[in-house]
């Protein structure tokens, strides 16, 4: 039998992993910034272990990008993409990335942005964002959305067949929540279970 290698990894001092790969090479590939990594390494046959050697990893750089959601914006004519983030901690840059397959958009925004918008989508559109953060220590890792953009339908779920016999049947709440949506949203949409 060959011999191989358990690698243990730890972010924080919690573990996130435990691998047991051949040879004597191990890829980290999705590597937080500010997060304290240990690694132990430990030889093994499938059933005895070696000591373990340990090594630790920190990855200076901001914080990646949270709270990423995108959004249609419908306008008196046609569409905008609406993406927004929560602040993010210690950049000083953002790298703003979104294709739609033929467009492409590559923007370097402030550090402090929290929006961006994508002007004049089109209906039918796919559309793919990233957001890095960076600084004078390094890039964040990449946070990704994406958004088709169609249109904004609202619709009324209901036990009954039609709007009448909903009327009719339905106890007061209900009668009154569909009423109130027809009032609110007149192109909403009655939906017989």
């Amino acid at each position: 039998d060959t011999l191989k290698m358990e690698v243990a990894t730890y972010a924080d001092g919690n573990q996130i992993s435990k691998n047991i790969v051949e040879g004597t090479e191990y890829t980290h590939a999705t590597v937080e910034t500010n997060v304290d990594y240990t690694y132990v390494f430990k030889v093994t046959d499938g059933t005895n272990f070696s000591v373990g050697t340990i090594k630790k990893f920190f990855r200076e750089g901001p914080s990646k990008i949270t709270g990423i959601s995108m959004s249609q914006v419908e306008k008196p004519v046609g569409f905008d993409a609406k993406v927004v983030w929560d602040k993010p901690v210690g950049a000083t840059a953002l790298i703003f990335s979104a294709t739609n397959g033929v467009k492409n958009i590559n923007e370097t925004l402030k550090g402090d942005a929290t929006e961006y918008v994508i002007e004049d989508v089109q209906f039918d559109e796919f559309w793919e964002v990233s957001v890095v953060a960076k600084n004078d220590k390094g890039t964040s890792l990449s946070v990704k959305t994406s958004l088709k953009i169609g249109k904004t339908a609202i619709g009324f779920l209901s036990i009954y067949a039609t709007p009448e016999e909903h009327i009719a049947k339905g106890d007061d709440d209900e009668v009154c929540a569909w009423l109130w949506l027809q009032e609110e949203y007149p192109n909403a949409t009655f939906v017989p279970m």
